[in-house]
């Protein structure tokens, strides 16, 4: 089977899983898609994983210190001024390999300023939505290639046919 075709199986089966459980496991799902979104951004498979959990959560962490940091500015409307100091130290902070998916760091921050400045539930959901997506790929990556013939006696006798 077509490996895109199996991923979308695998996709299409666990987004319904996802729909159908986040509320009890307490995941925010719109949070979980776009960090599963950002797995595959980041290149997928184990890179694409630890790439952007740790993106998305950096992102959640900044978004945080944007929130808590204006709350000490002694002016009005210090938000505005704290998220575009944030903003650009997200790219700045780019220069670090670790740190490097901005893509990934504007995700994060977007949805924690989503759900409302919730950091813990945010990070959980971000976490969960990455591992989804490790899941999808890995998943589908085995569904494609249920019943394809890997022994080598089988391609040769295949190749002399």
């Amino acid at each position: 089977m077509d490996v895109l075709i199996a991923i979308g199986i695998v996709a299409g089966i666990l987004a319904g899983v996802l729909i159908k459980v986040s509320a009890s496991i307490h995941v925010l799902t719109w949070v979980a898609f776009v960090s599963w979104a950002c797995f595959y951004a980041a290149g997928g498979k184990a890179k694409g994983l630890v790439t952007g959990i740790v993106g998305n959560v950096s992102g959640a962490i900044w978004g945080f210190l944007m929130v808590y940091t204006s709350q000490f500015l002694p002016f009005p409307d210090a938000l505005p001024v704290t998220v575009g100091i944030g903003a650009c130290l997200i790219c700045v902070v780019a220069k670090w390999k670790v740190l490097a998916f901005i893509p990934g760091a504007y995700a994060g921050c977007a949805a924690f300023f989503g759900t409302g400045g919730k950091l813990a539930p945010t990070v959980f959901s971000l976490v969960a939505g990455a591992l989804i997506g490790w899941c999808n790929e890995a998943g589908g990556i085995a569904l494609s290639k249920i019943g394809h013939k890997t022994n080598v006696a089988e391609k040769e006798e295949t190749a002399t046919q």
